[in-house]
């Protein structure tokens, strides 16, 4: 079953954004802006960020990005998580202390599963919680002859599945912010390399009734603002998407009230 965040709750208005550690460059503050190549950077292999939502809000997926790695050296500037450095998350409500009360949510520290070349972590919690302080504790184990670690966007929301939805077709590409120069006289190319992002075309059969609040959620979200759209709750590292909508189509099968509606997400980096 497919699924989607179309609010980031990092983002509401007055939400403040702690850390046990940070670099002057590259401070906790980063986590709140929308690019994920603004990092924040610890003092330690080990660390935590903490986000205060102000009030209670409802949260079933919390997630964080790294900026993707395609090299083959370990110690880079970018020093992206391992996939079995530990990341813990816990979920306090409105009145209690962080790191003093008993956590409303305390599961046991899972593995990051980061893979290398996509650079998404994500956390689905069965039932929602309700929650103002979301802490992420990460063991960086793998960085600790670096002694920091790099964290981009950090996501939590409460995710959407319309009901008796199925994926009739899906396609998934990488397109890279590449320019390639052509010498004139002999169309000599000089290729240089920019970004990669993926595009995902998403195609759904569903009755008009679950196609109209899945449109409404993607309609919130929309080209301007982020969501978080899942293919599927498994190997999370590859199906998860930070994304905006590029592009939406809809036929109706005049024989019977079913809908088919295509969606294109783009990759936010």
């Amino acid at each position: 079953m497919s699924w989607i965040c179309a609010l980031n709750l990092v983002d509401l208005p007055g939400v403040m954004v702690t850390a046990s550690s940070e670099v002057a460059t590259m401070p906790v503050s980063n986590l709140q802006r929308r690019q994920v190549g603004k990092l924040w950077r610890t003092q330690s292999e080990n660390g935590w960020f903490q986000v205060d939502f102000g009030s209670d809000q409802s949260i079933d997926t919390l997630a964080f990005l790294v900026q993707r790695f395609h090299g083959h050296d370990a110690n880079t500037e970018q020093a992206p998580l391992a996939a079995d450095d530990q990341v813990l998350h816990q979920l306090w409500s409105d009145g209690q202390t962080p790191g003093v009360d008993t956590p409303v949510y305390n599961p046991s520290a899972e593995n990051s599963n980061i893979h290398i070349g996509f650079g998404y972590h994500t956390h689905l919690i069965s039932t929602p919680q309700t929650a103002r302080y979301w802490r992420c504790t990460i063991t960086g184990t793998s960085r600790a002859a670096l002694g920091y670690f790099d964290i981009g966007r950090p996501f939590a929301g409460l995710r959407y599945s319309p009901p008796y939805n199925f994926v009739y077709g899906a396609g998934q590409g990488w397109t890279e912010k590449a320019t390639i120069p052509e010498a004139e006289r002999t169309a000599t190319q000089f290729p240089s390399a920019g970004e990669k992002y993926r595009v995902w075309d998403v195609t759904y059969l569903f009755p008009e009734t679950a196609e109209e609040s899945f449109e409404d959620v993607v309609r919130d979200g929309g080209q301007s603002g982020q969501m978080l759209f899942g293919r599927k709750d498994t190997d999370l590292a590859r199906n998860v998407l930070l994304c905006v909508e590029e592009g939406a189509n809809q036929a109706v099968h005049t024989s019977f009230e079913l809908l088919r509606q295509d969606f294109t997400f783009r990759e936010s980096r």
